[in-house]
């Protein structure tokens, strides 16, 4: 898929806002500044971004970026950072199944405790 200029500043920005602020972005604040309300639908549609706030009205969304988002957001140290976080969660749910293969579900608690376990390990 390819993204006009457009579309990949409103990933680049949604992407940017999740790792150095840790939040969420919303519409309006995007619409203010990009412009383009088609570019919202297609960049949710593709994949790209989620509505964290299905059930609002349109101006109310609030936007987060999906695994796609890095790769299309042109950042590099974003999606360097996203491949180390995959590995580091992978690693730590395979650590978790093998230490207790009954246990069909693990809280969020129960994943930060193993990864942190995991780099004081190696």
């Amino acid at each position: 898929m390819l993204l006009n200029d457009v579309e990949r500043e409103i990933t680049k920005n949604v992407v940017q806002r999740f790792l150095y602020e840790n939040k969420p972005s919303p519409r309006k604040l995007l619409v203010r500044r990009f412009r383009s309300s088609q570019s919202f639908y297609r960049l949710r549609d593709s994949g790209i971004l989620a509505n964290t706030a299905a059930n609002a009205v349109t101006g109310e969304e609030v936007y987060l970026p999906r695994a796609l988002a890095f790769y299309y957001c042109g950042d590099p140290d974003a999606l360097r950072l996203a491949r180390e976080s995959v590995t580091i969660v992978i690693h730590a749910l395979q650590n978790l199944f093998d230490a207790e293969p009954e246990k069909t579900r693990f809280t969020p608690e129960d994943l930060s405790l193993q990864a942190n376990d995991n780099r004081t390990s190696t």
